[in-house]
Formats: C-alpha cells, sequence, structure tokens
C-alpha cells in the first residue's frame, strides 16, 4: 500500500533523515489521502484499506489484485495488461539462459 501511495503521491510518505522520527510518523498512523486524491474515490479507498490497521487490510495480494482491477478497468472490460501476460513468460523464460 504505501509503495503505490508514494507512486501516485510522487513523494516520500513519512519523510525524515533519521530512522526515529519516521517510525514516529508510522506509528502515528497512515499518511493524509490528499496528495493521491487527484486518482479519485476508487482507488484512494484500495490505498486506505492497504494502509489500514492489520484487521482491515486485504487478506493478501490476490484480493489487493482485483480490487485494484475493479478501481481501474471499468466493468464489462478486460484489462489492457492481460494481453501481455505470455510475453512477459516469454521474457522471463528467454533471459535466463
Amino acid at each position: 500500500g504505501i509503495l503505490l501511495w508514494e507512486l501516485l503521491a510522487g513523494q516520500t510518505a513519512y519523510p525524515g533523515a533519521r530512522a526515529p522520527d519516521v517510525v514516529g510518523q508510522v506509528l502515528s498512523g497512515p499518511p493524509s489521502m490528499e496528495p493521491v486524491a487527484w486518482a479519485g474515490p476508487a482507488l484512494t479507498g484500495v490505498i486506505s484499506r492497504a494502509l489500514a490497521p492489520i484487521a482491515g487490510r486485504f487478506e493478501d495480494a490476490g484480493a489487493m489484485r482485483l480490487a485494484l482491477r475493479e478501481a481501474c478497468v471499468p466493468a464489462g472490460q478486460p484489462p489492457r495488461w492481460r494481453a501481455h501476460r505470455g510475453a512477459a513468460r516469454s521474457y522471463s523464460a528467454s533471459s535466463r539462459g
């Protein structure tokens, strides 16, 4: 969740020069959703849930992936990245040897 927040916000969620400063910010709660509000309520909802206390988070990465898909892909349309799955597998297989 924090990586997605930082990618969309274009900034560090918890700035600080010293580790204790950053830890204090993390313990005080999730970052503000204001820097990512431009992404819309569906996507900020996914981010908020990913940053929620443990009991409120997604149960696994697959559940978060489905929520991201629902937030980003219009209903009834296949995701654009589906066509590229085979290409990614072919690349990773060919790059091994």
